[in-house]
């Protein structure tokens, strides 16, 4: 992720980037830039996939979405929970836009910060979420838990 950083100024460039890096686990990234562009590269030490998102809205979690990238995982290493996060999260998006509501940043960060209709993961003491963060495109800044996300805990971090 530091050579993104360090590298990439677009989306497209980010993307290249790491379609040509190679990569030593399986991990999911998701991308933005100023322009709006979203993008969510699954890797693999085998294969790298990049889906172009064009619903303004991203989301990734523990696994693989690409039906040619399921077969790099392990799925019994994948969390029990981890589909109904990512769903939650797509599905709160698409009611808001439906309804023509905004998800505003203290929504959003509801969103993160509970289980059951939420996307924070409890499956064990010692399998949790540990940190979330969120964005406004076009926006240098984020909101970022660095610990369990709840209520209180997210700090404003600009850029």
């Amino acid at each position: 992720m530091r050579a993104v950083l360090d590298r990439c100024g677009t989306v497209d460039e980010a993307v290249t980037l790491l379609e040509t890096l190679p990569h030593l686990w399986t991990k999911n990234f998701l991308l933005t830039d100023k322009t709006g562009e979203i993008a969510v590269v699954e890797a693999a030490q085998q294969k790298v996939v990049t889906t172009r998102v064009e619903s303004g809205f991203g989301a990734i979690a523990n696994h693989f979405e690409a039906p040619e990238m399921r077969a790099y995982c392990d799925e019994t290493e994948i969390p029990a929970n981890s589909v109904h996060r990512r769903e939650t999260a797509c599905r709160w998006f698409e009611a808001a836009r439906e309804s023509g509501e905004t998800l505003d940043r203290v929504r959003l960060k509801r969103l993160l910060s509970a289980t059951g209709d939420g996307v924070r993961s409890e499956l064990r003491e010692d399998f949790t979420t540990v940190w979330s963060w969120l964005g406004t495109l076009g926006e240098r800044r984020i909101d970022l838990s660095d610990r369990l996300p709840e209520e209180g805990s997210y700090r404003e971090h600009t850029f």
